[in-house]
């Protein structure tokens, strides 16, 4: 802060802030000047740091107009956005406020809240301007604690069952009250866990793709076995190699000489 007081304001503006009266009547009607120097330094750290405070009060407008808390899990956080936005606006304290914080509660707890509203007053209409905000805060816990309370008594049916629960979420884990469950439930639902994780089979891990040309042998194929060398062909009659007794040349080379010798 002291920084921006130093590099960010002129001396005129310094000047001007420390420097800085209002004129006020006082009870005789008589005017006085004050110091404001701590007004309108606030004002001029919220223009600096904020904006234009008007229009940080239209956008709170716009914010509390359409808070909604659909289930009762938001409750906390609904909470805390509204009061942060309701104190920024001078009309804060106007029963419209209060009366649009319980309508965008969920339509089953905000019939609820309406009912014990009436019931506290005993007339047909709601004085909002006798309750503060942690007043309707505090109605609102305890009727949804309950609410909550009730329904683990009482067996609902139907779809309003549905929605109720839908509705309450984990209300009740937000203000620290835990759920009570008997020692016999806890062990039948340990048990039905082990029972599926057993029967759960163990899931299948994909066959991993290998490239032709990374692969370094061809799987599921028999390998031939080699080939046996043949021997080499001998012919029976001149006891070469080559050819076989029926294709010999030499018993026709001498028959020819015989048919020569036959002749002379």
């Amino acid at each position: 802060m002291k920084n921006w007081w130093d590099n960010f304001l002129s001396p005129e503006e310094r000047n001007r802030i420390l420097t800085h009266i209002i004129t006020k009547a006082d009870d005789q009607g008589k005017e006085i000047e004050e110091e404001a120097a701590s007004g309108l330094l606030i004002h001029t750290i919220t223009l600096h740091f904020l904006g234009n405070p008007k229009e940080d009060q239209a956008a709170a407008k716009t914010i509390l107009i359409n808070l909604r808390c659909l289930t009762l899990t938001d409750y906390i956080w609904c909470k805390d956005v509204f009061l942060t936005n309701v104190l920024k606006r001078e009309d804060g304290l106007q029963v419209f406020w209060k009366e649009r914080f319980i309508a965008g509660l969920p339509k089953l707890f905000e019939e609820c809240i309406l009912s014990k509203l009436y019931q506290n007053f005993g007339t047909n209409d709601i004085s909002f301007w006798l309750l503060t905000f942690g007043q309707l805060f505090g109605i609102v816990k305890s009727e949804g604690l309950n609410l909550y309370n009730e329904m683990k008594l009482q067996s609902k049916y139907g779809s309003k069952r549905a929605k109720s629960r839908q509705e309450m979420g984990t209300f009740c884990e937000a203000f620290g009250v835990t759920k009570i469950k008997a020692p016999s439930v806890v062990r039948r639902w340990v048990q039905k866990k082990k029972a599926q994780a057993k029967i759960r089979k163990s899931p299948k891990q994909p066959k991993t793709f290998i490239k032709k040309d990374q692969m370094s042998y061809r799987p599921n194929i028999k390998k031939r076995p080699p080939k046996k060398q043949k021997k080499p062909t001998v012919c029976c009659k001149c006891r070469k190699a080559g050819h076989k007794s029926f294709q010999c040349k030499a018993e026709q080379k001498i028959n020819e000489l015989f048919s020569e010798e036959l002749e002379l």
